[in-house]
């Protein structure tokens, strides 16, 4: 039942367009791209239109849309469709809930003087105010689908709250269902960091696989379909950096035999993903590892290079992992 991750997908980053009947799902993410695009084909029985732009948050990057436009398509998305998915496919709805609007639920503690990484188990987050979320009703709806679908695998999850209103809904570790959830499909970078929390894979590897997904192989994209304005951009990145950053795109060609001709004047966005085949989290993982056997002062590239292109709010959990990590207070994770 893969394709049905495709409405938990939607229901965190899809849009529904009554006027145009358009429906789309964005990402930032290289590989949950190379996956949407597998799961329009399956759903739709047609291969999406990519549209591509410039994330304004964070313009170094650029987010992917594939879309289709139809009334039949409209409707194989309908409200009616949703719920009944959720209560039907609960495993699957929630796996492709997490790959976009959940998380992790981990954090450092530091209330003694060594610190250690609590992992409590996932979250499914639902704000007010999103793109996907037009009204308050859709904000009650989504929220609705997540409890049902968790209520039908016999769990009570704990509700989270901000300003009296729910933001999220969490599932404690002790529910093993939670590895079915996230490494059943593996659609995005979420799957390594969720297997170096569970012990299952290194931290190097883990946040190398991130980088790619999250920065690295975006930033090919940009390059390739937007150079105007990745060049424009890349004035505010360090000489230093951007160099690094070099290095390692050669190093991605090189792996998939990708000649920088190949990529120049495409007409169809799409060749990208035929050339650089990283379409799984397995395929991201496997690259990581190949580029890392050549990353020297894995410490520093790490430190200075890779985690100050994450997101400001998990820099520093993401910091003090590899302080720890890399002072053995981790060496149990090390293989």
């Amino acid at each position: 039942m893969y394709n049905i991750i495709f409405y938990g997908l939607f229901d965190g980053d899809g849009y529904r367009g009554s006027r145009d009947f358009e429906v789309s799902i964005g990402s930032t993410s290289f590989v949950e791209t190379c996956v949407l695009r597998d799961l329009f084909i399956s759903v739709f029985n047609r291969e999406p239109k990519l549209r591509v732009y410039v994330v304004n948050k964070n313009p170094f990057r650029i987010c992917f849309r594939p879309y289709v436009r139809g009334s039949r398509y409209y409707t194989l998305v309908s409200e009616d469709v949703l719920n009944r998915i959720s209560i039907e496919y609960p495993i699957e709805y929630l796996s492709g809930l997490f790959y976009s609007d959940g998380s992790v639920d981990a954090k450092i503690d530091r209330r003694t003087s060594r610190y250690r990484i609590v992992f409590y188990g996932i979250k499914f987050h639902i704000k007010p105010g999103r793109h996907r979320i037009e009204k308050n009703d859709r904000y009650y709806t989504i929220s609705k689908r997540i409890v049902n679908a968790i209520s039908k695998l016999g769990i009570k999850p704990r509700i989270v709250r901000e300003h009296g209103r729910i933001v999220a809904y969490a599932i404690s570790r002790k529910y093993k269902i939670i590895d079915n959830i996230v490494l059943k499909y593996g659609v995005n970078y979420k799957y390594s960091m969720y297997k170096f929390l569970s012990k299952d894979l290194d931290l190097p590897i883990a946040l190398f696989a991130i980088y790619l997904d999250y920065w690295l192989l975006n930033r090919i994209a940009y390059m390739v379909l937007l150079n105007e304005k990745f060049q424009i951009y890349n004035r505010y990145l360090s000489k230093n950096y951007l160099m690094f950053e070099r290095s390692i795109i050669n190093k991605v060609l090189d792996q998939y035999s990708v000649l920088s001709k190949d990529l120049a004047d495409i007409d169809n966005p799409w060749i990208i993903w035929d050339y650089i085949n990283v379409c799984s989290a397995e395929d991201l993982e496997w690259l990581a590892r190949e580029l890392l056997k050549e990353v020297k002062d894995q410490y520093w590239i790490f430190k200075e290079y890779i985690i100050p292109r994450f997101r400001n709010n998990m820099r520093r959990f993401y910091l003090d992992s590899l302080d720890l990590y890399f002072s053995n207070s981790l060496s149990k994770y090390k293989s």
